[in-house]
């Protein structure tokens, strides 16, 4: 079985991962994985949970996006598990013929249906990128057999145990296939809350126990023109991070007719960081001084995006090296 290794690379005199996979969001990649390469890593489980269109299924259809154009996935098997049965939008417009590649005739509809599922892939002999989209649309076989003790609605005592109970069995799995299972989950309100976290997620403790990635996505702002939404700004706050030990927030604006705007959050990004400076209504930045929109052009005509996301990560990695803690090592 061909895999992608989780060695190094070198890249243009730098370390590099190869066992990342791109979000098509280079500040979400950094904000994972510290590299602008790729952010979720392969040989884990990841658990992405957002408020109502935060976005949610447009980061896991930009991911496919990305790893269908990366030829160290071209033997992977993709899978995207339409749980809600809400993939009406036409991907192949959005994203070019390549995204026709994943599987999207999986459908789980009770969570032990979508474990059935996950093991028929895992059995197979390529390893996979599996997405659930999402964990809240599944349901325990107990909870289909059980009457609802309230109208309008139900109680899954047992969804945590029997989350956990299947993670711990398909964990090792994932893990010696070089395979990743990032599983999505709508947010739920902790009524009366005064400390602590005012969201929650369908699966209890189960997925944060398991789960490398941790991700909670969220509304910052409405794009709009002539009045009529055309996107959202979303904020996505790493909670959890195996990967790096470190909890980082990072912005990012999704166009509903685009998907993310990469470009538009690094140049962003530049600006807040003060790495690059307003000036009226131009920027002054490593490529001349011009306003924002002959900025985007004048990258995307000249093919530089991958220039930029090499400035991007350098700048970040300097704010990463200004913050350690600058102290005599105890051991």
């Amino acid at each position: 079985m061909d895999t992608v290794e989780a060695a190094v690379i070198q890249d243009s005199g730098s370390t590099r991962r190869s066992d990342l996979v791109p979000t098509g969001s280079t500040l979400l990649n950094l904000a994972l994985s510290g590299q602008s390469i790729g952010g979720f890593k392969l040989g884990t489980v990841s658990n992405l949970i957002g408020d109502s269109s935060s976005g949610k299924t447009f980061l896991a259809l930009q991911m496919f996006a990305e790893v269908v154009r990366d030829k160290r996935f071209k033997d992977y098997e993709l899978v995207y598990d339409d749980a809600e049965s809400a993939l009406m939008i036409d991907i192949e417009s959005l994203f070019g013929k390549e995204i026709m590649r994943i599987r999207t005739d999986i459908r789980s509809t009770r969570i032990e249906d979508f474990f059935v599922n996950l093991r028929k892939v895992m059995e197979g002999e390529r390893p996979f990128i599996y997405v659930l989209d999402s964990l809240d649309s599944v349901y325990s076989k107990e909870e289909d057999d059980r009457k609802d003790e309230e109208i309008g609605r139900r109680q899954i005592p047992n969804e945590p145990r029997i989350l956990s109970q299947m993670l711990r069995r398909v964990n090792d799995v994932i893990k010696d296939t070089d395979s990743l299972l990032l599983i999505v989950s709508q947010t739920r309100k902790n009524i009366g809350v005064t400390f602590g976290m005012k969201s929650r997620r369908a699966g209890g403790d189960a997925l944060r126990f398991y789960s490398c990635h941790e991700l909670w996505m969220a509304i910052r702002k409405h794009i709009k023109r002539k009045e009529r939404d055309v996107g959202v700004v979303s904020r996505c706050r790493i909670m959890k991070n195996k990967l790096m030990g470190r909890q980082r927030e990072v912005e990012f604006p999704i166009l509903f007719d685009y998907g993310i705007d990469d470009l538009s959050s690094m140049i962003s990004w530049m600006e807040s960081e003060g790495f690059w400076k307003k000036e009226g209504k131009s920027l002054k930045t490593d490529y001349g001084k011009m306003t924002e929109s002959k900025l985007i052009n004048y990258l995307e005509e000249n093919d530089l995006e991958r220039e930029l996301q090499g400035i991007v990560e350098d700048r970040w990695n300097q704010i990463e090296s200004s913050i350690k803690t600058d102290r005599k090592k105890r051991y």
